[in-house]
């Protein structure tokens, strides 16, 4: 039996994209680095308000690359 490799990172935010706000724009730019870097990386959040219109991104197994 293969233990889940652990994150690199864990991000705790209650604020994060979708969500339009200043916050949660500099912390998925945060998150992209990392990734791009090489880190894997865990967010944890809650779901955006619906009245934003975007779909709900799954931010659950990021991998670089998958983030949009």
């Amino acid at each position: 039996m293969s233990k889940k490799p652990k994150p690199d990172v864990t991000l705790v935010s209650r604020i994060f994209a979708p969500e339009p706000a200043a916050a949660s724009f500099r912390l998925e730019a945060l998150v992209k680095a990392l990734i791009e870097g090489g880190k894997k990386v865990n967010v944890l959040t809650t779901h955006p308000r619906p009245c934003f219109g975007r779909e709900r991104l799954d931010f659950r197994d990021l991998r670089a690359g998958q983030l949009h």
